[in-house]
């Protein structure tokens, strides 16, 4: 799993880059990591980007047990305002679109999925025509690996 976490304090995003095959108990343990080394103030929004997302292992049962995880630490860590999942791939559709329908009455964070970049910077507030583009003009941010 390749996967960067990347936060722009001026713009109060995190940009969240997973590819290749994504198992849930690494994605689990990396995120609660994140969450603890970032230390984030209320009002910041995710972009997720699964463009380069190729597989998934167990979607159904490791979404559950992530979302479980996720609420855990909405208790210790001020949860994300909106979540923007970019994901062009059917898989990566898929994945997001089981993630979105768990979280729902687990989490205050506003999930939503998009299958183009504009469409996804646009939920965020972010009028660009790409994402990278956009991430290009906000300068270097804090980046965990």
């Amino acid at each position: 799993m390749s996967q960067s976490v990347t936060y722009y304090a001026a713009a109060k995003l995190v940009y969240l880059n997973y590819g290749g095959h994504i198992n849930f108990t690494n994605l689990a343990i990396k995120v609660a990591d994140w969450k603890q080394k970032l230390s984030l103030s209320k009002g910041y929004d995710v972009l997720v980007d699964l463009r380069s997302l190729l597989s998934v292992d167990r979607p159904a049962d490791g979404a559950d047990e992530f979302v479980k995880l996720q609420e855990k630490l909405h208790h210790q860590h001020e949860p994300a305002r909106r979540m923007a999942i970019l994901a062009l791939s059917p898989e990566a559709f898929v994945f997001a679109r089981i993630y979105e329908q768990m979280s729902q009455g687990h989490t205050p964070t506003e999930i939503e999925i998009f299958r183009t970049d504009p469409d996804a910077l646009a939920f965020l507030d972010v009028a660009a025509a790409g994402v990278d583009a956009y991430l290009a003009s906000l300068g270097a941010g804090l980046t965990l690996r």
